[in-house]
């Protein structure tokens, strides 16, 4: 972590269901959980759901700051080309939270499309760039892949640091595992 703002995502998939909030998921924030599809393709009838975190905000950049999300269609005549203004001050503030956003697939035109999330201050500087690629389909309907997990309940946060710390230990980060170890137990 390099102390500075940044954005970690974004994550597309094909909508967001409800989640107990007590539960660790992956790609869940407090209350949702988003409904990934590897391929990054979708129907006209699914949503593009796009999930992000930024972190190391300041307040003034919460305060001045926005996120910019551009789609942009790559076929060579008439591309789509659709922006959105996310102000981060329409989210309570912390250092580091998460925001999703649902963009109904039937805006966009079947091509394939490159999303430009961009994380900029007060003065209009881009302080993190990420990008992502999906499809949008001419069909009415695609098939989305079923990711089945177990949930790890929040009340038992001891299984999830273990987890993290077994993964600090194999990256050789033994720093972060002893930590993590520590809040296991």
């Amino acid at each position: 972590d390099s102390g500075r703002p940044q954005i970690n995502g974004p994550f597309l998939g094909y909508n967001f269901h409800d989640s107990d909030i007590n539960q660790h998921l992956p790609f869940k924030t407090v209350n949702k959980k988003l409904l990934v599809d590897p391929k990054g393709t979708f129907s006209q009838s699914d949503n593009v759901a796009l999930l992000f975190s930024l972190f190391n905000l300041t307040e003034d950049l919460w305060r001045e700051g926005r996120a910019s999300v551009v789609i942009q269609g790559l076929k060579e005549n008439n591309p789509v080309r659709k922006s959105i203004i996310l102000e981060l001050k329409s989210y309570p503030y912390k250092s580091a939270f998460s925001i999703d956003y649902l963009i109904p697939a039937n805006e966009l035109s079947p091509d394939y499309y490159e999303m430009k999330l961009n994380l900029i201050d007060g003065r209009g500087q881009v302080v993190d760039e990420k990008n992502a690629q999906f499809i949008v389909s001419e069909r009415e309907a695609v098939s989305h892949p079923i990711a089945r997990m177990k949930a790890s309940s929040a009340q038992n946060s001891f299984l999830f640091f273990y987890v993290l710390a077994e993964q600090g230990d194999k990256l050789r980060d033994y720093e972060s595992a002893e930590a993590n170890f520590e809040k296991a137990y």
